[in-house]
């Protein structure tokens, strides 16, 4: 699962969260060709609140290696999530000056992950 952590996220409604959740799960599933679902967008809250909302930083975790993921694509993607994040601040966060996006490729020769996939029984 490919991870998006947007940090430096003001309060904003709920609403405004999961529109901007949605845009960066397709912007990100159509240049990567994987499924919008395989994507997964986290706001950490952020504990100090000066200077909230002035920058946002989006860091991409888990994108694993494969041979059309190349340099041209991951810098393509990286655009185009802060393209969004952009276009999202300056309409709703009015102290915004600064994005910032950082596509990590996750490399499986030197990181290390474990999953665990479950179903609740809701019986």
């Amino acid at each position: 699962m490919l991870v998006l952590l947007v940090h430096g996220m003001p309060v904003v409604g709920q609403a405004l969260l999961e529109e901007l959740a949605n845009s960066l799960m397709a912007s990100t599933s159509a240049i990567l060709g994987i499924r919008p679902e395989e994507v997964s967008v986290f706001y950490p809250v952020d504990r100090m609140r000066k200077g909230l909302g002035e920058e946002l930083v989006c860091f991409v975790e888990g994108l694993f290696p494969t041979s059309d993921r190349t340099k041209e694509v991951r810098q393509r993607l990286a655009h185009a999530l802060e393209t969004i994040l952009s276009d999202f601040a300056r309409g709703n966060i009015p102290a915004h000056h600064f994005v910032q996006v950082f596509v990590k490729q996750f490399d499986p020769q030197k990181d290390c992950f474990a999953t665990c996939e479950f179903v609740l029984d809701r019986k």
